[in-house]
């Protein structure tokens, strides 16, 4: 397989015409962070948050941050820093530029130089903000990560939990952060015992594990699903020490509900003890931003299959729906 990098100059502009034409078809929409613009002329630098896939000379796929977008024009008021907007590429459509060659008597700028868009075209949109009341009712879309076999993912359909309270439940976690993690977790084999092959474990119910298929005091199997169900008994009972792993991990920082919710998820997906020493801990007490944040939580989206550690689709949309919650308070379901 041959790289852009390996062809030569009429391969390359072949090459250029192609993905050109295939962007003309396929990018219509994207996702993404507003970041800091250097100057500001009143426009917007948008990252996107989904990624590109690339293919080295051997064939084989990873995949890297797409470059920050520059110039975009908004539409309503303009998003601030850390805003998640999602990028509409235009066909044949006219942004302003305004020119910082000063300001008549009124204020106005002097010199605006019209630029065409051109169609579909990477490095122009129109930004729409996206906040927690578009979103809710509403089916969000994107597209992240690659499959267990290393071949391109398809879109993710994201379906909002807008029911639950947001308040803490008297042990730490909101109702809506109980039924996020059961909504991600699932309730497989009909609540009984079934083996989790990425965990390499016994699991049952809302994600308990057990090496030795055990239960603790007063639960048999099958569990039972849904709300007073034995299923979400012991997720409450046993979530409790995620908690603890939370806190501690945390203390130095005040957290809102939304981002203990978020990380509570992690912990219970991942063990308890996760967080010590990982960036996305020292990023959070600093306060990094999302888009940062973004690649910290992404940065857990492998599992050790067959000895090798390969990245995981359900993992990746689990960090990123995870990722919504902590910097947006927007919580998404599978």
């Amino acid at each position: 397989m041959i790289t852009a990098a390996e062809l030569s100059n009429s391969e390359l502009a072949i090459y250029n015409r192609l993905k050109e034409a295939i962007f003309a078809e396929i990018n219509v929409a994207k996702p993404g962070i507003v970041v800091p613009s250097t100057p500001d002329y009143g426009l917007l630098t948008v990252q996107p948050i989904n990624k590109q896939r690339i293919i080295d000379a051997r064939g084989n796929a990873s995949w890297i941050d797409y470059p920050a977008i520059p110039d975009v024009i908004f539409a309503g008021d303009k998003p601030a820093v850390g805003s998640a907007v999602l990028l509409i590429f235009c066909d044949d459509d006219t942004s302003t530029l305004i020119s910082s060659s000063g300001t008549d008597s009124a204020g106005a700028p002097v010199t605006q130089v019209p630029q065409l868009l051109s169609k579909h075209s990477m490095s122009h949109a129109v930004a729409i903000t996206l906040s927690a009341a578009n979103v809710t009712g509403t089916p969000k879309t994107t597209t992240y990560g690659v499959t267990s076999s290393g071949t391109a993912s398809m879109s993710t359909t994201y379906t909002p939990i807008d029911t639950g309270s947001l308040a803490d439940t008297g042990i730490g976690i909101s109702e809506r952060g109980l039924l996020f993690i059961e909504a991600w977790e699932g309730f497989g084999n009909g609540g009984d015992w079934y083996w989790d092959k990425l965990g390499s474990v016994w699991t049952i119910g809302y994600g308990y594990t057990s090496g030795t298929k055990t239960l603790p005091s007063g639960y048999t199997a099958p569990l039972t699903q849904g709300a007073g169900g034995t299923g979400e008994a012991l997720l409450k009972q046993i979530v409790t020490s995620y908690i603890s792993g939370v806190t501690s991990a945390f203390s130095s920082i005040t957290l809102t509900q939304n981002q203990k919710d978020a990380l509570i998820s992690f912990a219970w997906n991942l063990g308890a003890g996760i967080f010590p020493g990982t960036k996305l801990q020292s990023d959070i007490i600093v306060g990094a931003d999302s888009l940062q944040l973004k690649k910290d939580f992404d940065a857990f989206a492998n599992a050790t299959i067959d000895g090798v550690l390969t990245p995981i689709k359900g993992l990746l949309d689990r960090r990123d729906a995870e990722w919504s919650i902590f910097c947006s308070g927007v919580y998404l379901g599978p």
